[in-house]
């Protein structure tokens, strides 16, 4: 995960100004072990952090020039479909050994040939910025998941561009006062409004977006989206499982390409053990070394520990597992020197065990991390099944689905099956889930009715949950989020599930390939039959963390919690009603929202207690709250 920082000029008729430049590249130090670079063209300043982890980087020097100093790129990412780009640049391709051709050697040359129309062509995950010096105008790019980040900020005379709105932040121009509208959005869990961040005067690049800055204006385009239109229908479900499984072989495949083996954050769930098996199978990873993989296992809390199935995985490919011991590594248990992510409050419980296992990895020589986050996302919308299926007209499908249910006294698994079409009218939505986060203070709840949600597509897909799911903002914000943490341990994060082909046909498949018989995904159970042992396979649900969280809030650190939330200064009160939460916490079960609630407050101020206390040459010490 290289960094990326820049300063334009907007008037274009001069040298960009570079007070500020140095406190931004800064703040991005932790983005570039492999060292940093910045120049200067005419009315742009940029620099670029450098995270080497493809081999076709190594020695490379960015911001890298093209076509005679013309363009100037930086990139943060890569390039998944290399060889397809190669084949459709024929003589147009760089001259020389493709093998040797960097990721932002072969977008400059897909640019030189096809300029914006070449953008829908790029597969994987990037950000980049690309100067036309002739035109005085810059460009920036955005993958289509969102899985990279660029963020800007714009005054009267200056355009700034970063990887993190920490940098942008570190520029004297820019205040640090938080957006109302997206800290109501946070407590809600609701999505999020188009380019919105936590700071009033920063704002992100959209996925499958462009924006254009020149001298005639600023200019924005989506060049990308999804064909809801298209429905895949298949025989039977042999046929679905095998192109699921070809689709993610490939998204594993060409997320190995990596400066050293890379390796896999496996639990014992379906996700990550079969990302493992792929991984452990494929011609791309070293045939000499076995897969290493990281795992977390709990000897006391014996509910959370899933070395069962890990251990079956073991055994079957000769994995080196290694494993982290997590029963300490409750929430909040990490020390109050710790560092936050500046970016935003949002964080998971168990940070302490996710960082634990990366430094664990760290110290293994790793530097690319496959994981199964996101997994869950491809399988959502399940709940249409039943009215896909009569729909189309298969309803002697449809009755032997429901007669199962009815013969094995699953009655409780049908209600979201039958309830699916009532829920999409707005006021049978209501009485079916009751009033949306009711533990919303009313001022917080006018907020974030404000502005315009982010929409995916265009068009009304059946599958509404999903298509957000997968493509919404919530998703790529929390993969940019976890990547900072990643960062700081020299790890960067790979999400195969993340990959746009094997998204497309999920989002193409009927509903009933997604569940089965109280069984969730089940087109990965169909297609990964012979790679999975039986024991993973036939698992049928996942493992909780909930005892860990128990352990953390509401026993070893009770009476911290506690001195967080009722501290004189306290912010999360004007979000989150106090009367509410008082009522409800402790939680007694994971299901009780009350649990996700006094997790948001805890984070929020934590996070804004860290803003506060930035030492003299940060730009915390300015946030308003």
């Amino acid at each position: 995960m290289s960094g990326i920082v820049a300063i334009f000029a907007r008037d274009g008729s001069r040298a960009a100004p570079r007070a500020g430049f140095s406190a931004m590249m800064d703040a991005l130090s932790h983005r570039g072990p492999d060292g940093s670079r910045w120049c200067a063209i005419g009315p742009l300043v940029v620099g670029h952090h450098h995270f080497e982890t493809t081999p076709e980087e190594l020695g490379e020097s960015q911001p890298l020039q093209g076509d005679g100093g013309r363009f100037c790129v930086a990139l943060d990412g890569r390039l998944d479909n290399r060889q397809e780009l190669l084949n459709a640049l024929g003589s147009d391709a760089p001259q020389g050994e493709s093998e040797s051709l960097s990721d932002a050697e072969l977008l400059l040359a897909a640019y030189g040939k096809w300029g914006r129309e070449g953008f829908g062509r790029l597969l994987g995950s990037f950000a980049f910025l690309l100067f036309d010096k002739a035109n005085r105008e810059l460009l920036l790019v955005r993958d289509p998941l969102g899985d990279r980040t660029l963020f800007y900020s714009m005054t009267k005379e200056l355009f700034l561009v970063a990887s993190e709105e920490a940098a942008i932040l570190r520029h004297p121009a820019i205040s640090g006062n938080l957006d109302e509208d997206r800290l109501a959005r946070y407590f809600a869990v609701s999505e999020l409004r188009d380019g919105s961040t936590f700071f009033a005067e920063v704002r992100e690049v959209l996925p499958a977006h462009w924006i254009s800055l020149s001298p005639r204006g600023v200019a924005s385009h989506r060049y990308w989206e999804p064909h809801l239109t298209e429905r895949i229908r298949y025989r039977d479900d042999r046929e679905y499982g095998e192109h699921f499984r070809q689709l993610l072989g490939s998204a594993v495949d060409c997320r190995l390409r990596s400066t050293v083996p890379a390796a896999v954050q496996m639990s014992g769930g379906l996700d990550s053990t079969g990302l493992a098996a792929l991984a452990a199978q494929s011609s791309a990873a070293p045939s000499h070394r076995s897969l290493k993989t990281f795992s977390w296992v709990f000897d006391e809390l014996k509910s959370c520990d899933e070395r069962v199935y890990m251990d079956s995985m073991v055994d079957r490919y000769g994995l080196t597992h290694h494993r982290v011991v997590g029963d300490r590594a409750w929430p909040l248990s990490q020390p109050e020197s710790t560092s936050l992510n500046p970016n935003t409050p949002e964080d998971t419980a168990y940070r302490p065990l996710v960082e634990q296992l990366y430094g664990r990895a760290r110290q293994e020589g790793a530097r690319v991390l496959l994981t199964g986050m996101f997994g869950d996302h491809l399988f959502s919308g399940f709940e249409a099944w039943l009215t896909e299926n009569l729909v189309s007209g298969r309803w002697y499908r449809a009755a032997g689905e429901v007669g199962w249910y009815l013969s094995h006294r699953r009655w409780r698994q049908l209600r979201p099956a039958v309830g699916y079409p009532l829920l999409r009218w707005k006021r049978f939505r209501r009485a079916w889930s009751g009033p949306r986060s009711p533990w919303l203070t009313p001022s917080a709840a006018r907020a974030r009715l404000t502005g315009g949600d982010w929409s995916p597509a265009s068009g009304r897909p059946a599958r509404q949950v999903q298509l957000r799911n997968v493509l919404g903002l919530l998703g790529a914000h929390g993969i940019s989020a976890e990547a900072f943490y990643a960062s700081r341990y020299g790890l960067e994060l790979r999400h195969p599930y993340r990959d746009r082909r094997l998204i497309e046909f999920m989002l193409s498949i009927p509903a009933d390939q997604l569940y089965r018989r109280g069984l969730l995904k089940w087109i990965l159970r169909v297609g990964l039959k012979e790679d999975l042992p039986e024991i993973v396979r036939r698992r049928p649900g996942a493992t909780s963390l909930w005892p860990l969280f128990q352990r953390g809030l509401q026993e070893k650190e009770k009476l911290r919690v506690r001195e967080i939330l009722s501290s004189e200064d306290r912010q999360w009160s004007r979000y989150v009603k106090e009367a509410w939460l008082q009522e409800r916490w402790p939680s007694r079960s994971d299901t009780d929202p009350s649990a996700l609630v006094t997790w948001l407050c805890l984070s929020f101020e934590l996070w804004r207690s860290q803003l506060q206390g930035g030492n003299s040459n940060s730009y915390l010490e300015r946030v308003a709250v």
